[in-house]
């Protein structure tokens, strides 16, 4: 960010709720995920993290992080299907819509219409997140493998 700021001139906008909103939204969808993932190592018994392994490879590969998505989206043969992938993936939501604020100045109604996905996501996996814990936690106190409960 400072480099951004001394070499090309970019002043974020810390100061904007849109974006500190758009920053909230993407940390309740992890937070589902994380529940999720705690549900999924009790009922395996790992120690492995495939579910956040996969989001974070994903996130890095198709939402903009290392590659436009622009470029991805432009890439013959293979950019509508990256375009599809990059459009599910609610890391592109955040990186995308607090983008908006915090760098243009941009309102809550100006990205509004964009909200819908990255809310439904949220709200879909704090739930499944949270069943996944509570239904893996009953089934490991059930089997005793749970060394508290």
């Amino acid at each position: 960010m400072v480099f951004a700021a001394l070499v090309f001139g970019v002043r974020l906008n810390y100061a904007s709720p849109v974006f500190w909103m758009v920053i909230l939204l993407g940390a309740l969808f992890r937070l589902g995920l994380n529940l999720f993932t705690a549900g999924w190592v009790v009922l395996t018994r790992g120690e492995q993290d495939p579910v956040n392994w996969f989001y974070n490879t994903t996130s890095r590969l198709f939402t903009g992080e290392l590659i436009p998505i622009t470029f991805l989206w432009g890439l013959q043969g293979v950019g509508s299907f990256l375009k599809v992938v990059s459009l599910i993936h609610p890391k592109t939501y955040v990186q995308t819509l607090g983008r908006r604020p915090a760098i243009g100045g941009e309102g809550l109604g100006q990205i509004m219409p964009e909200l819908t996905i990255p809310c439904v996501a949220a709200v879909f996996f704090l739930i499944l997140g949270y069943s996944m814990l509570k239904v893996s936690i009953r089934r490991g106190k059930r089997e005793g493998i749970m060394k508290w409960g």
